[in-house]
């Protein structure tokens, strides 16, 4: 196994194939936007928020990593990933589905020589180590949704 091939299996494991642990796309299945919406009362992010938050930085390393400008974000104390707005649930697993999705395609026609260059002027790491943690962080977020819908009970 290459080194792209074990980031996109990574990819595939946290998004969509099931394998050692539950994917996030299974996290989200047969939820409900209320269920999305729902938070615990101890100032603990939504399901929505996480998904919001995943599509942000998701679709932020994409666009680093196929080049394209990203529009300027100020991001200070609170994340505004995670601000809620009232939205379609369809829309947002919509914009989810694509981003993962066209960053999945983008990986797979990569060339070894762009997965080795530096992440970016002022990076030190390149974007196997960058796609690396954005696996290990989309996986984190998707033990969240689970552990969330634990709480609600709409955990199967």
């Amino acid at each position: 196994m290459t080194a792209k091939e074990l980031i996109l299996d990574q990819f595939d494991a946290c998004f969509n194939s099931e394998n050692w642990f539950i994917p996030l796309t299974k996290s989200l299945e047969d939820l409900t936007p209320d269920q999305a919406k729902w938070k615990d009362g101890n100032a603990n992010h939504s399901i929505i928020q996480l998904v919001r938050h995943l599509i942000f930085w998701n679709e932020r390393y994409l666009m680093r990593f196929i080049g394209e400008p990203l529009p300027p974000v100020n991001i200070g104390g609170e994340d505004p990933t995670f601000d809620l707005n009232p939205s379609d649930w369809e829309s947002e697993l919509k914009k989810l589905n694509n981003v993962f999705s066209d960053f999945r395609i983008a990986i797979e026609n990569a060339t070894d020589e762009k997965l080795q260059s530096l992440s970016g002027k002022d990076r030190e790491d390149n974007w196997y180590t960058v796609l690396s943690n954005i696996n290990i962080h989309n996986a984190y977020h998707t033990g969240q949704i689970i552990f969330i819908r634990k709480l609600q009970g709409s955990w199967k």
